[in-house]
Parts: structure tokens; C-alpha cells; sequence
């Protein structure tokens, strides 16, 4: 089950890079963007993707007091800094991102491991697009005559999208050192 678990994380990982989507850079220099997967968001007993529609909001649906809200705004929470417990603002740090880093490697454990580092980024160029036609889209246009509520948001992740920024990966667990060494 693991070998063919770890088949399908390189499957992927080959698919992304056929793709041309593969991370193009050391995530660790804050300017590495394109797509990985690892094999937290795999489910062992099916070998799947798993998605929180899949795992959750399938089963839900069928509940008769289910209620879904769509269009809600996300409002930061900000938690106590608590210096013995482990978050990934700790890989900030260069050599606490090697430790982790030479851990995952070494014995495919730590803190590469854990939920918030199964993600992609793929930056609005590599998927095509770019800011400019972003902004000058009808739809987007409408979007923000229709809902004046939502501008300085929308203008939020409009700038987010500007094909002069750099992409910060956010999460480290798919590309640079760390893709090469899983590779030997």
C-alpha cells in the first residue's frame, strides 16, 4: 500500500512537471513558484486526491438540516504566540527549514509532513492569465460595479495577482532542495 501510495505522489509530481508547472526555483528564496503534491492529501486506503468536498460535504448533503452559505468574507483570527508549539512561521528560521527538511528526507516524517504543506501555487502566468486582462475583464468589472461591499477585497487579490510580484510559495514541501533530494 505505501510503495503504491508514494507511485501515485510521483505521478502527480511527473504530471506537473511535464505540465510545465514544477516549481521553478528554491522555495526558501521566497521567489519559487508552480505545483507539487505530497502524500498527506492522499487517502491510503483508496489512493485519491481527497478533497474536503469529497470527505465532508458529500456525506453532509444528504442531512436534512444542512444549510450551505456562499459569498462569506474570511475574517483573520489572530492566536496568542505560544513559543513550544511548532508553526510553520518557525521555517522562516533557514537552519529549522534544513532540519525539517533533512527529517522528511531521511525518514518521510516531521514537520513537512503535516496538513499545511499540501497545497500548489501556480502563479496567473503560469496558468495563462495576467493581471492587466484580469483588471480589464467584463466580468470582473461587473463583479465590482455589482458588488461595491467586496472592492477593497476584490482590489486586495487583484494586486496579489500582479504578474510583477513574485509568488511566495507559502508552503514548502514540493520544490528546490528538497524535490531533488527525493529524487536520488
Amino acid at each position: 500500500m505505501k510503495n503504491s501510495l508514494w507511485l501515485a505522489v510521483v505521478v502527480v509530481a511527473v504530471v506537473v512537471v511535464l505540465l510545465g508547472l514544477a516549481f521553478n526555483g528554491d522555495p526558501r528564496s521566497g521567489l519559487a513558484q508552480g505545483g507539487f503534491t505530497n502524500p498527506f492529501n492522499i487517502d491510503p486506503a483508496t489512493n485519491e486526491r481527497s478533497y474536503p468536498a469529497i470527505t465532508s460535504y458529500a456525506a453532509a448533503t444528504a442531512r436534512r438540516n444542512l444549510e450551505v452559505v456562499t459569498g462569506a468574507l474570511g475574517i483573520p483570527l489572530k492566536f496568542e504566540v505560544q513559543p513550544e508549539i511548532t508553526t510553520s512561521d518557525d521555517f522562516a528560521n533557514p537552519a529549522v527549514l534544513q532540519a525539517a527538511m533533512d527529517e522528511y528526507v531521511a525518514t518521510r516524517s516531521g514537520p513537512l509532513t503535516v496538513v499545511s504543506v499540501s497545497s500548489a501555487l501556480l502563479s496567473l502566468p503560469q496558468v495563462g492569465g495576467s493581471y492587466s486582462a484580469l483588471r480589464e475583464n467584463p466580468e470582473s468589472q461587473a463583479f465590482e460595479a455589482e458588488r461595491p461591499e467586496f472592492a477593497a477585497q476584490y482590489a486586495l487579490l487583484c494586486e496579489g495577482l500582479d504578474v510583477q510580484r513574485h509568488g511566495d510559495p507559502g508552503d514548502l514541501a514540493g520544490g528546490g532542495d528538497l524535490t531533488a533530494a527525493i529524487g536520488r
